[in-house]
């Protein structure tokens, strides 16, 4: 790759971070007239941000304190990450204080809502590419020498990350002089066999113990979504599954295969009921269960 270009794209989009390995890749595929980026996914690579300073600007808040101070909450997200492409509808960008080496993507869509994309480049662009084929994109990342492995569940690789949408929902509330209550974190750590201890605690931490559960190796991933974290990556909302692992846990009382009345009757006064759940307000947070056939197959908990 020309390195006077990288040096461009490094100081004016990736606030003067060096680039991944991946995204020099994608660069010098492109200098050597590999269009299929652009032509097939729909992805152009930025040299500039020029695009999200027109956006982004005090202009468009035409004196309305809360536009005002929106734009600057994404401006402050924009100091963490550093966008390095986009389509016609969103923009894609690295979270370099997530992993300041093989950073995660994060993707900004047209409404100013964030969403993980992938735990890294390759993720990234290969579910930018899902809906061209999923066989063709991974066979051009692999001519470009960025082979992908397995593809799980989507929200499975990025689940124990914090949230780059919550984070800007945080600022903007600082930005109005009304800065959010902060929520205390758990006070126990994540045991393995105990999910509602779970609730609160450090993403890395819960995967650690969800590991544990499911009796994979350490450090294997986990192929499901189980759980999302909060700004300050950590765990905000779990959904637990049923497995062979799980099956027998209890979950601040709930047991998969009970029944509504047990449910009832072990977790007392329903906070709401609907059609196929209840839920239920426990010191974790609020818990949720599903029923099929009258038996207990869902369980949500939130922190509250």
């Amino acid at each position: 790759m020309d390195p006077n270009l990288a040096k461009t794209i490094s100081q004016l989009c990736l606030n003067g971070r060096p680039l991944p390995s991946g995204l020099e890749k994608l660069w010098a595929a492109r200098e050597h007239g590999d269009r299929f980026l652009s032509d097939h996914l729909g992805i152009e690579l930025f040299t500039s941000l020029d695009l999200l300073d027109a956006g982004y600007n005090a202009e468009i808040a035409q004196g309305n304190g809360e536009v005002l101070a929106n734009m600057r909450a994404h401006r402050r997200v924009f100091s963490r990450v550093g966008f390095f492409a986009g389509t016609h509808e969103s923009q894609l960008a690295f979270d370099f204080e997530s992993h300041p080496i093989v950073p995660p993507v994060v993707r900004l869509d047209s409404e100013g809502q964030y969403e993980w994309q992938g735990i890294d480049l390759v993720e990234a662009i290969f579910r930018t590419g899902a809906d061209l084929g999923l066989q063709e994109t991974s066979e051009w990342l692999t001519s470009v020498g960025l082979p992908i492995g397995t593809v799980d569940e989507i929200g499975a690789s990025t689940q124990f990350l914090p949230s780059i949408g919550d984070l800007q929902e945080r600022y903007y509330y600082e930005e109005i002089g009304t800065p959010m209550a902060v929520q205390p974190s758990g006070l126990r750590p994540a045991e393995p066999h105990d999910p509602t201890s779970w609730i609160m605690r450090p993403g890395n931490e819960v995967q650690g113990a969800l590991v544990k559960l499911l009796r994979l190796p350490p450090h294997a991933k986990v192929s499901r979504q189980w759980v999302q974290c909060d700004s300050d990556g950590r765990v905000c909302t779990l959904w637990f599954h049923p497995t062979a692992e799980t099956k027998n846990v209890v979950v601040g009382g709930a047991t998969f295969g009970m029944s509504p009345s047990e449910a009832v009757r072990t977790l007392g006064t329903p906070a709401r009921t609907g059609d196929g759940w209840i839920s239920f307000s426990i010191a974790a947070g609020r818990l949720r269960v599903g029923f099929d056939a009258d038996k207990l197959n869902e369980i949500c908990l939130m922190a509250e």
